[in-house]
């Protein structure tokens, strides 16, 4: 297959949810999305942070319609959300789960809860997670993330666990920058086939 088979249609989206920037969490997502994109396959890069979007209220008008009623940025990564067949998604570890950030994002992919099996079966995502505990008492996160993801059909490739405190503490820690690397590259060549 050639590598623009691979562009038009094997996209994948790249979610950080870290409030700061020069984030850890986004510090191993990039890491896999550099190996991604060394195979010519296109990556979709999303910083949460940068994008100004309100949590789900609640309405439940979604139940019945398929569509958030609430139109702002958000708005327009849905249809790169949909298309994409593998996500990618970071988050630090927050009291013992997600960021906020993370998880106002993923509420707002309630509008397509009750028809998930339609919208996200087949899809698959990677999961980095990284907290100042360490990595045996910061599972948390990912523990969050792999039910979520598991609940709306998707298909879970792997995951990379850290612990570090300071801005790109991890980037200093081969052997985790490595395991994001190596799924990256095992992404990139499922991607090829």
């Amino acid at each position: 297959m050639s590598n623009s088979k691979i562009q038009t249609k094997s996209i994948v989206v790249a979610i950080s949810s870290s409030h700061r920037d020069r984030s850890n969490s986004e510090a191993m997502l990039k890491a896999c999305v550099g190996e991604i994109e060394k195979n010519g396959i296109k990556v979709e890069l999303i910083i949460l942070r940068n994008i100004n979007f309100l949590p789900c209220d609640g309405c439940k008008d979604c139940d019945t319609n398929e569509s958030c009623h609430i139109k702002d940025s958000l708005t327009n990564i849905y249809p790169k959300l949909l298309n994409a067949e593998v996500w990618l998604i970071a988050s630090p570890e927050y009291w013992w789960n997600v960021s906020g950030l993370c998880k106002s994002f993923l509420d707002r992919l309630n509008a397509y809860w009750k028809s998930r099996e339609k919208y996200f079966k087949g899809k698959s995502v990677a999961i980095f997670t990284c907290g100042g505990q360490p990595t045996d008492r910061n599972h948390y996160a990912e523990d969050y993330l792999r039910l979520l993801f598991t609940k709306i059909y998707f298909n879970i490739l792997g995951s990379v666990r850290a612990s570090a405190e300071n801005p790109q503490e991890v980037l200093n820690q081969k052997e985790t920058i490595e395991k994001c690397r190596e799924l990256g590259r095992q992404i990139a060549e499922n991607l090829k086939k």
